[in-house]
């Protein structure tokens, strides 16, 4: 029984491993946190993943902490643009290409002149 929980647990520590090494979406650094147990984790912005440049020109770790600004921001109910920017601390041209992406993704929805969660 002690073997196979030893084996298993090798396996594991395996399996996260080549995770860490082959998958390029999640950034290495909040993957590295997230297997030592730390839920709440920003993306580095260093890393090969966090460098890797989107279509829109935004790197993807910009993309991905305008996201989490946005949906925490629209966690207080539906927002116009304005005050949404009054939230944020983030460039407007570079929030708007993220407001469209999560439009287009159906993550957040426009309507009545105002975002909201979906």
């Amino acid at each position: 029984e002690v073997y196979e929980t030893r084996l298993q647990r090798f396996n594991e520590r395996i399996m996260a491993m080549v995770g860490y090494a082959s998958d390029d979406s999640v950034c290495r650094s909040k993957r590295l946190m997230h297997y030592f147990g730390q839920q709440k984790t920003k993306n580095c912005g260093q890393c090969d993943v966090c460098l890797r440049k989107t279509e829109s020109g935004l790197r993807h770790y910009e993309v991905e902490n305008i996201r989490q600004s946005v949906l925490e921001a629209l966690q207080e109910g539906p927002q116009d643009f304005s005050k949404l920017m009054a939230h944020l601390d983030e460039p407007e041209e570079k929030t708007l290409e993220v407001l469209r992406y999560l439009c287009d993704t159906q993550q957040i929805a426009w309507k009545d002149f105002k975002y909201e969660k979906i």
